[in-house]
């Protein structure tokens, strides 16, 4: 016997995801040249590949969850490229 489970993509009740940690970065004007460098650099590196970089962003790892979250100063996701990740961001910013 087989039982089809039905998954809801919508969420019972409205969740919340801040755009900001209110954390600054850089943190002072010494660190900004070395963090834009940084993220220039690994930018330029993986250009070609299917790889997002970027950094001072909120990375949410449990949807529903908007406490469970990280802001790393810089990271590389493989696999992820850009042009989706904004297409999904979008998409969920049109969603009625």
């Amino acid at each position: 016997m087989t039982t089809k489970l039905s998954i809801s993509s919508q969420p019972e009740h409205e969740v919340f995801y801040p755009d900001t940690d209110g954390l600054p970065l850089p943190d002072n004007l010494l660190q900004e040249p070395f963090f834009i460098e940084l993220l220039s650099t690994l930018k330029a590196f993986f250009d070609d590949l299917n790889v997002l970089v970027s950094g001072n962003t909120i990375i949410y790892y449990v949807e529903g969850d908007p406490t469970l979250s990280v802001a790393p100063d810089c990271y590389i996701a493989f696999g992820v490229s850009r042009a989706s990740l904004l297409k999904q961001h979008l998409n969920l910013l049109s969603s009625p």
